[in-house]
């Protein structure tokens, strides 16, 4: 008589169907779960970017993508602003017209509109990091997503 048994309960080729059953609705979870995250990170973000008239941070996006397994998400702000925006900014530099002959601006301190060919734009230094400060924001609700997708696979699977 041995000193002790162990048995696999379901069996290992019952295991294995589980899990191919089980993949299709994990991955469509995950890829829910995916763009949960991403709609969450997107307003995060807009809450904290620039909004002098509200149309950069409406701008922001995000997108799904799957490969294999794997799936991800990425949130984009609108080019070329939304990388002037963010750290390290601009460095100074020279803006000259291009179609026109000359640039107009209004100078208050004149109180009239007045035109040049070229100025020297003094550069841009962003007071904060909107995207760091909306990703950080969301940490505890990443976690929790990503401890939905692990217990939604370790219950299909024992179904």
């Amino acid at each position: 008589m041995p000193a002790f048994t162990v048995t696999s309960i379901p069996t290992f080729r019952d295991l294995q169907g589980r899990f191919a059953k089980a993949e299709k609705a994990l991955i469509d979870e995950r890829r829910k779960q995916m763009r949960s995250l991403g709609r969450m990170h997107v307003e995060a973000i807009q809450r904290f970017a620039p909004k002098k008239t509200g149309e950069f941070a409406r701008g922001i996006r995000f997108r799904t993508k799957q490969s294999g397994d794997s799936v991800s998400f990425s949130v984009s702000t609108p080019q070329p602003l939304g990388r002037w925006l963010r750290p390290p900014g601009t460095k100074p530099h020279v803006i000259r017209a291009k179609r026109a002959k000359y640039l107009r601006f209004y100078w208050p301190k004149v109180g009239k509109v007045v035109y040049f060919t070229a100025v020297n734009h003094p550069g841009y230094r962003p007071k904060n990091d909107f995207v760091k400060q909306g990703v950080d924001s969301l940490e505890k609700e990443r976690g929790i997503a990503l401890r939905k997708i692990s217990t939604r696979y370790i219950s299909e699977i024992t179904k």
